[in-house]
Protein backbone atom coordinates (compact mmCIF):
# COMPACT_ATOMS: atom_id res chain seq x y z
CA UNK A 1 0.00 0.00 0.00
CA UNK A 2 1.29 3.51 -0.86
CA UNK A 3 2.39 5.61 1.97
CA UNK A 4 0.08 8.46 1.77
CA UNK A 5 2.12 11.63 1.75
CA UNK A 6 1.40 15.18 3.66
CA UNK A 7 2.69 18.90 3.11
CA UNK A 8 2.06 21.53 5.29
CA UNK A 9 1.70 25.14 4.24
CA UNK A 10 2.35 27.96 6.82
CA UNK A 11 0.85 31.50 5.95
CA UNK A 12 4.10 34.28 6.94
CA UNK A 13 3.42 36.47 4.27
CA UNK A 14 0.47 38.68 6.17
CA UNK A 15 1.37 42.53 6.38
CA UNK A 16 -0.59 42.43 9.28
CA UNK A 17 -1.46 46.17 9.74
CA UNK A 18 -4.33 45.93 12.63
CA UNK A 19 -0.87 45.44 14.79
CA UNK A 20 -0.30 48.75 14.40
CA UNK A 21 3.19 49.87 15.43
CA UNK A 22 3.35 47.30 18.45
CA UNK A 23 5.89 45.21 15.99
CA UNK A 24 6.95 45.24 12.84
CA UNK A 25 6.07 41.45 11.98
CA UNK A 26 3.75 39.69 14.25
CA UNK A 27 4.96 36.06 13.01
CA UNK A 28 8.77 36.90 14.04
CA UNK A 29 8.20 38.71 17.18
CA UNK A 30 9.57 36.93 20.38
CA UNK A 31 7.15 35.59 23.17
CA UNK A 32 8.36 33.43 25.55
CA UNK A 33 11.74 33.02 24.06
CA UNK A 34 11.01 32.22 20.86
CA UNK A 35 9.21 34.02 17.75
CA UNK A 36 5.99 33.00 17.29
CA UNK A 37 5.73 31.20 14.08
CA UNK A 38 7.93 28.40 16.12
CA UNK A 39 5.48 27.40 18.19
CA UNK A 40 3.12 25.98 15.51
CA UNK A 41 6.01 25.12 13.12
CA UNK A 42 7.46 22.31 15.46
CA UNK A 43 4.75 20.90 16.36
CA UNK A 44 3.53 20.48 12.85
CA UNK A 45 6.88 18.90 12.18
CA UNK A 46 6.80 16.91 15.60
CA UNK A 47 4.33 14.82 14.34
CA UNK A 48 5.91 13.19 11.60
CA UNK A 49 3.03 13.70 8.56
CA UNK A 50 4.49 15.66 6.47
CA UNK A 51 7.64 15.28 4.44
CA UNK A 52 7.75 19.19 3.18
CA UNK A 53 6.59 22.24 5.28
CA UNK A 54 6.03 25.37 3.08
CA UNK A 55 6.53 28.79 4.44
CA UNK A 56 5.20 31.37 2.85
CA UNK A 57 6.90 34.31 3.14
CA UNK A 58 6.35 37.98 2.62
CA UNK A 59 9.86 38.95 0.73
CA UNK A 60 13.67 37.75 0.77
CA UNK A 61 14.31 39.53 3.74
CA UNK A 62 11.63 38.29 5.86
CA UNK A 63 13.18 34.31 4.27
CA UNK A 64 16.53 35.23 5.53
CA UNK A 65 15.26 35.94 8.98
CA UNK A 66 13.37 32.91 9.57
CA UNK A 67 15.78 30.68 8.19
CA UNK A 68 18.76 31.62 11.42
CA UNK A 69 16.08 30.40 13.70
CA UNK A 70 16.56 26.65 12.02
CA UNK A 71 20.05 27.01 13.02
CA UNK A 72 19.16 25.07 16.49
CA UNK A 73 16.55 22.91 15.07
CA UNK A 74 16.39 19.33 14.08
CA UNK A 75 13.98 19.54 11.29
CA UNK A 76 13.27 16.30 9.64
CA UNK A 77 10.97 17.39 6.81
CA UNK A 78 12.25 19.49 4.14
CA UNK A 79 11.51 23.11 4.73
CA UNK A 80 10.98 25.55 1.60
CA UNK A 81 9.78 29.10 0.64
CA UNK A 82 7.07 30.66 -1.46
CA UNK A 83 6.70 34.04 -2.08
CA UNK A 84 2.81 35.50 -1.02
CA UNK A 85 0.50 36.71 -3.26
CA UNK A 86 -1.03 40.19 -2.81
CA UNK A 87 -4.00 38.61 -0.33
CA UNK A 88 -4.01 35.44 1.59
CA UNK A 89 -6.48 33.38 -1.22
CA UNK A 90 -3.78 34.23 -3.46
CA UNK A 91 -0.46 32.85 -1.60
CA UNK A 92 -2.51 29.78 -0.29
CA UNK A 93 -2.79 28.75 -4.42
CA UNK A 94 0.56 30.07 -4.56
CA UNK A 95 2.19 27.32 -2.24
CA UNK A 96 -0.64 24.84 -3.31
CA UNK A 97 0.67 25.32 -7.38
CA UNK A 98 4.39 24.99 -6.25
CA UNK A 99 4.19 21.68 -4.38
CA UNK A 100 1.71 20.18 -7.57
CA UNK A 101 4.86 18.59 -9.12
CA UNK A 102 5.86 16.75 -5.62
CA UNK A 103 2.23 14.85 -5.95
CA UNK A 104 1.20 14.79 -2.19
CA UNK A 105 -1.98 13.04 -0.94
CA UNK A 106 -3.11 15.79 1.46
CA UNK A 107 -2.49 19.20 2.69
CA UNK A 108 -2.76 21.52 5.55
CA UNK A 109 -2.99 24.51 5.53
CA UNK A 110 -2.35 27.24 9.09
CA UNK A 111 -2.00 30.87 9.74
CA UNK A 112 1.21 30.85 11.78
CA UNK A 113 -0.19 33.84 14.05
CA UNK A 114 -1.80 30.75 15.58
CA UNK A 115 0.71 28.97 18.22
CA UNK A 116 -1.34 26.64 20.19
CA UNK A 117 -1.62 23.54 17.33
CA UNK A 118 -1.67 20.23 19.30
CA UNK A 119 -0.90 16.67 18.38
CA UNK A 120 -4.02 15.88 18.96
CA UNK A 121 -5.56 18.37 16.55
CA UNK A 122 -3.09 17.31 14.19
CA UNK A 123 -4.38 13.14 14.34
CA UNK A 124 -7.98 14.83 14.34
CA UNK A 125 -7.81 16.37 10.94
CA UNK A 126 -5.83 13.15 8.93
CA UNK A 127 -8.19 10.69 10.62
CA UNK A 128 -11.24 12.71 9.13
CA UNK A 129 -9.72 12.63 5.62
CA UNK A 130 -10.30 9.33 5.26
CA UNK A 131 -14.01 9.67 4.29
CA UNK A 132 -13.93 13.28 3.92
CA UNK A 133 -12.51 15.70 1.61
CA UNK A 134 -11.34 18.26 4.19
CA UNK A 135 -11.24 18.92 7.29
CA UNK A 136 -11.26 21.83 9.73
CA UNK A 137 -11.21 22.85 13.67
CA UNK A 138 -13.48 25.01 14.65
CA UNK A 139 -15.24 26.24 17.89
CA UNK A 140 -19.21 27.02 19.27
CA UNK A 141 -20.07 30.25 19.26
CA UNK A 142 -20.96 31.31 22.95
CA UNK A 143 -22.07 34.93 22.21
CA UNK A 144 -25.11 36.46 20.78
CA UNK A 145 -24.56 36.98 17.50
CA UNK A 146 -26.26 40.14 14.53
CA UNK A 147 -25.75 40.13 11.22
CA UNK A 148 -26.05 43.79 10.02
CA UNK A 149 -25.42 43.11 7.07
CA UNK A 150 -28.96 44.54 5.48
CA UNK A 151 -29.65 47.80 7.91
CA UNK A 152 -31.48 45.66 10.14
CA UNK A 153 -30.75 44.12 13.01
CA UNK A 154 -30.70 39.95 12.47
CA UNK A 155 -30.06 37.76 15.20
CA UNK A 156 -28.34 34.48 14.93
CA UNK A 157 -29.16 30.80 16.14
CA UNK A 158 -25.72 31.08 18.00
CA UNK A 159 -25.77 26.96 18.49
CA UNK A 160 -25.99 26.91 14.39
CA UNK A 161 -22.59 28.95 13.89
CA UNK A 162 -19.32 28.30 14.55
CA UNK A 163 -15.91 30.45 14.63
CA UNK A 164 -13.84 28.85 12.19
CA UNK A 165 -9.85 28.08 12.87
CA UNK A 166 -6.80 26.95 10.97
CA UNK A 167 -5.49 24.32 10.58
CA UNK A 168 -7.20 22.86 8.25
CA UNK A 169 -6.76 19.85 6.23
CA UNK A 170 -7.88 18.57 2.54
CA UNK A 171 -7.33 16.13 0.20
CA UNK A 172 -4.99 17.63 -2.08
CA UNK A 173 -6.32 17.83 -5.54
CA UNK A 174 -9.95 18.74 -4.12
CA UNK A 175 -7.92 21.73 -2.47
CA UNK A 176 -6.02 22.52 -5.74
CA UNK A 177 -8.67 22.24 -8.06
CA UNK A 178 -11.14 24.28 -5.81
CA UNK A 179 -8.22 26.72 -5.08
CA UNK A 180 -8.20 26.90 -9.21
CA UNK A 181 -11.72 27.48 -10.04
CA UNK A 182 -13.25 30.09 -7.12
CA UNK A 183 -14.21 32.75 -8.71
CA UNK A 184 -14.59 35.44 -5.59
CA UNK A 185 -12.65 36.11 -2.65
CA UNK A 186 -12.00 33.44 -0.49
CA UNK A 187 -11.37 34.15 3.67
CA UNK A 188 -10.93 31.03 4.63
CA UNK A 189 -9.66 27.58 3.29
CA UNK A 190 -12.59 25.46 3.59
CA UNK A 191 -15.18 27.83 1.59
CA UNK A 192 -12.89 26.96 -1.32
CA UNK A 193 -15.00 24.32 -1.58
CA UNK A 194 -18.43 23.29 -3.01
CA UNK A 195 -21.03 22.90 -0.67
CA UNK A 196 -21.90 19.60 -1.13
CA UNK A 197 -18.59 18.94 -0.53
CA UNK A 198 -17.10 16.86 2.59
CA UNK A 199 -16.11 18.64 5.34
CA UNK A 200 -15.84 17.42 8.91
CA UNK A 201 -16.34 19.95 11.35
CA UNK A 202 -13.58 19.67 14.80
CA UNK A 203 -14.95 21.02 17.71
CA UNK A 204 -11.58 22.21 19.11
CA UNK A 205 -11.92 22.36 22.98
CA UNK A 206 -8.24 24.14 23.02
CA UNK A 207 -7.41 27.40 22.78
CA UNK A 208 -6.24 28.10 19.61
CA UNK A 209 -5.59 32.29 19.95
CA UNK A 210 -5.17 33.66 16.57
CA UNK A 211 -2.53 36.73 17.05
CA UNK A 212 -4.42 39.97 15.22
CA UNK A 213 -4.26 42.72 17.47
CA UNK A 214 -1.60 44.00 19.84
CA UNK A 215 -3.80 42.83 22.65
CA UNK A 216 -3.76 39.22 21.55
CA UNK A 217 0.41 39.28 21.69
CA UNK A 218 0.12 39.98 25.26
CA UNK A 219 -2.63 37.28 26.38
CA UNK A 220 -0.71 34.23 23.78
CA UNK A 221 2.65 35.66 25.58
CA UNK A 222 1.09 35.05 28.98
CA UNK A 223 -0.29 31.87 28.33
CA UNK A 224 2.96 30.21 26.55
CA UNK A 225 4.93 31.77 29.76
CA UNK A 226 2.87 29.56 31.62
CA UNK A 227 2.95 26.95 30.23
CA UNK A 228 6.82 26.86 30.04
CA UNK A 229 6.31 26.73 33.52
CA UNK A 230 4.67 23.42 33.88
Amino acid sequence: MEQRKGVAILLMGGMGTRMGDSCQDKTLVLVAGKPLFLYSLIEIEKSKNFFEIVIVVRDSAQQKEIEGHFCALNVRASVSYVRGGSSRQKSVLNALLYVQQKHPNFVLIHDAVRPFVTQSNLRQLLFALEDHSGAMLAHRATDTLVDVSNGERQYLQRDEVWHVETPQMFNYEAILDAYIKAKGPLTDDSSALQRDAKIKIIENFHLNIKVTYPRDLALVEALLAKELER
